[in-house]
């Protein structure tokens, strides 16, 4: 059962982490960085993109989560931090655009634009950085809110061993649902799901329910 099981969340991260190559990413106007507290390797994925060429700017989008009351590490938000990380990773302040009110992936979307436009910033084309299980809802959000802009995604990799808790086997397996939810809502794109990936949503919850 355990190699079924390891099989299965492959394929379906597999799915969910919608990562392109870094060789076959073109130039694009800005590098797009989504809000969280759990992980630096955001904004350092941000800051490898800016250092290889490939962006001019790099936006960081975050307040802190609903359930929060600030941003990570003593930093009043997560765009905060993230700005403190690219500084120190060797990034020009000038190079950063911030947006501090979001607190989840839409507002991240649907306020980061305007913090560009404010600065007299319009970004035709983006690479997504979010955490990995998110690239999927992360480009169908977007794809939705600013079809204009041509989006594509980049992140870093985490070991299988980092999914293998079922906090986050339910969290990972729960944006299938959340993809039917947003979906509805006008939040995001229709996600297509392939049948293989659905047959493994399927088995995996199968697994979990037998525990």
């Amino acid at each position: 059962m355990h190699q079924d099981f390891t099989k299965n969340l492959r394929i379906v991260l597999d799915f969910l982490t919608a990562s392109d190559p870094i060789e076959s990413i073109p130039i694009c106007d800005a590098v797009f960085l989504f809000g969280s507290s759990k992980t630096d390797q955001i904004p350092k994925s941000g800051a490898l993109l800016f250092k290889q060429g490939l962006a001019q700017k790099i936006v960081c989008a975050g307040k802190h989560t609903l359930h929060q009351t600030s941003g990570p590490f003593g930093f009043t938000t997560e765009a905060e931090w993230y700005e403190d990380v690219l500084i120190k990773e060797g990034i020009p302040k000038e190079a950063i655009v911030l947006e501090t009110r979001s607190t989840n992936t839409l507002e991240n979307v649907l306020f980061g634009i305007p913090a560009c436009h404010r600065q007299e910033f319009y970004p035709k084309s983006l690479i997504l950085c979010p955490i990995p299980p998110l690239c999927c809802r992360s480009l169908a959000t977007f794809r939705k809110q600013f079809p204009e802009i041509k989006v594509f995604s980049y992140t870093f990799e985490l070991p299988m061993e980092h999914y293998l808790t079922l906090s986050r086997i339910e969290r990972t397996l729960g944006e299938f649902e959340r993809f039917e939810k947003y979906a509805t809502k006008g939040d995001m794109i229709r996600v297509k799901i392939p049948k293989n990936v659905q047959e493994a949503v399927d088995s995996l919850k199968n697994m979990i329910a037998n525990i």
